[in-house]
């Protein structure tokens, strides 16, 4: 299979065709891809040969030319380095990447796109658990607060029941106390009925032991001195 794109690659370098301007942009686009953008002068068949070395990939498109080395280094999220160089018969374009991504070629008329697409990161061990843990704990608090609420719900109207009984009972015992007493025990009625009392003991103490008229002191008068006062 090999030896046959190896003599495909051969045929195709036979007509050739030139790499005459490169679009390489500085970052990445809106959705995050990287696009090269490669213009050429002849007929040109977009069959490539990739070939993957840790963090660089390597597209090799037999039968196009490039007269000279072309190579940027970007400060994007995903891609690192780019280079173009041309070898026998073939021109050789490397991706420098921090993540893994996936190629796109497209061709058209006089132009060759070439689209960097990332790739997902796969889910660690350690991100499961983290997730898992933390969709536990949400769970362990939305079922304390739904306890907590249905414990309120049915509490609630068990203390308002315990304050209303409560409140009845006072009363009640404030009712017996002013029924025997026949005044409440406090406020205006209370000092009347007490001022009344005092006003009955006091008639009741006059009658036993009546007051007596103060008579008023007399002071002797003053005579006048005589012969015999010497």
């Amino acid at each position: 299979m090999r030896a046959l794109i190896l003599c495909f690659l051969f045929i195709v370098s036979a007509l050739g065709a030139n790499i005459t301007s490169i679009i390489c942009p500085d970052e990445l686009n809106d959705e995050g891809i990287f696009e090269l953008t490669l213009y050429i002068s002849g007929d040109f068949n977009a069959s490539f040969e990739q070939k993957d070395d840790g963090s660089i990939t390597t597209l090799i498109f037999g039968g196009l030319k490039s007269d000279k080395i072309f190579t940027k280094t970007l400060d994007t999220k995903m891609i690192k380095n780019v280079s173009i160089k041309p070898i026998a018969n073939a021109t050789k374009i490397s991706f420098e990447s921090k993540q893994l991504f996936d190629i796109s070629v497209s061709s058209a008329p006089n132009k060759l796109h070439i689209a960097v697409i990332p790739k997902a990161a796969p889910l660690m061990i350690e991100d499961i658990a983290k997730d898992t843990a933390g969709g536990q704990i949400g769970y362990i608090l939305e079922t304390l607060l739904l306890i907590a609420l249905v414990l309120f719900a049915f509490v609630m109207p068990f203390i308002l029941y315990l304050k209303s009984k409560l409140s009845l009972h006072v009363k009640k015992d404030d009712e017996k106390l002013q029924s025997k007493e026949g005044v409440p025990p406090f406020g205006p009625k209370a000092d009347e009925k007490l001022s009344a009392q005092n006003e009955k003991i006091e008639k009741a103490v006059e009658i036993i032991h009546p007051k007596h008229p103060k008579t008023p002191k007399k002071h002797p008068k003053n005579r006048q001195k005589t012969l015999f006062d010497i």
